[in-house]
């Protein structure tokens, strides 16, 4: 009989060579079990850094389901008619922004607004007026990815006036 929690590195030699190929094994497999367990750590670690507030909310709604036990009743919370909208709206701003709408929109506003400020101003104004006539969740749907857009036509351009008076003064 072998029993592999009794060995240790100096008694393999005098044990059977079965027993000694298992501890091998055992051993192995610890090591082996020990790096996994390592590995999950430091990625569970680097998950709940960079996705902390999906993991706070996780634990709230965790913590709710305490008070308020899951049902089949919380399928009729859900809108799904307003969730199927959202959607075709974002699918709508990703197709405008694939065609370059958003780019020639944003080139369209850094030549209106010349200074950072008049940009803030523009961008804030377009925002307000638009919001007056639909909701919020559309507006920043709608108005993130220009933003986007304009931040990295105003960077380009700032890029190639940088690029280009450093080539003109060396």
């Amino acid at each position: 009989m072998c029993y592999l929690t009794t060995f240790t590195k100096a008694e393999i030699p005098s044990a059977p060579p079965q027993c000694a190929y298992l501890c091998y094994n055992k051993n192995l497999l610890i090591t082996i079990l020990e790096k996994v367990v390592i590995y999950i750590d430091k990625k569970m670690i680097y998950f709940f850094k960079n996705e902390s507030v999906l993991c706070i909310v996780a634990a709230f709604a965790g913590a709710s389901m305490v008070y308020v036990p899951p049902s089949l009743a919380y399928a009729g919370y859900i809108d799904f008619r307003v969730l199927a909208l959202l959607f075709c709206l974002m699918a709508v701003v990703s197709a405008l922004s694939q065609i370059g709408t958003f780019h020639v929109l944003s080139n369209h506003l850094l030549k209106i607004a010349k200074t950072e400020r008049s940009l803030a101003l523009v961008l804030i104004l377009l925002c307000f007026f638009t919001a007056m006539f639909i909701t919020n969740d559309v507006a920043l749907i709608t108005f993130v990815p220009l933003t986007i857009s304009i931040f990295h036509a105003a960077e380009q351009k700032t890029r190639i006036f940088r690029d280009r008076d450093a080539n003109s003064c060396g």
